[in-house]
């Protein structure tokens, strides 16, 4: 009797150390910022008459963009306003301007949105 009381007990020990661990395994991950990395630019806005390019933002807080002519290459600083880096909404300062960064479930996809125009890319990982 002793023992069927036990076995309960025990499964719910074992639960709740895995969640633990499972939690963290997740702030280990967040260590990084979701931006850093290679993004390539996916809408491309007609009215702008910007080109297709790729933007890699470094852990150092800069960033470079490539474009697909000399005039589309550019360089500039980027930052984090947040400390939690699991979020899928982000507030970013981009040149100086707070931008949104609204990321989807496995932050492969970042939609970004100038708070000052309003404008917005979508940029996926390369």
């Amino acid at each position: 009797m002793k023992t069927l009381f036990l076995l309960p007990i025990l499964f719910l020990v074992v639960s709740c150390s895995s969640d633990k661990m499972e939690e963290s395994e997740q702030q280990q991950e967040s260590a990084t910022d979701p931006l850093i990395g290679i993004w390539l630019w996916l809408l491309d806005d007609p009215y702008s008459g910007n080109d297709f390019f790729d933007i890699e933002y470094k852990i150092d807080g800069t960033y470079i963009k490539r474009g697909n002519d000399l005039n589309s290459d550019g360089e500039g600083a980027w930052e984090n306003k947040r400390d939690n880096l699991n979020k899928q909404v982000q507030t970013y300062i981009i040149d100086g301007v707070e931008n949104e960064a609204s990321f989807n479930e496995d932050f492969s996809f970042v939609t970004l949105t100038n708070k000052e125009t309003g404008y917005k890319i979508l940029l996926g990982q390369e």
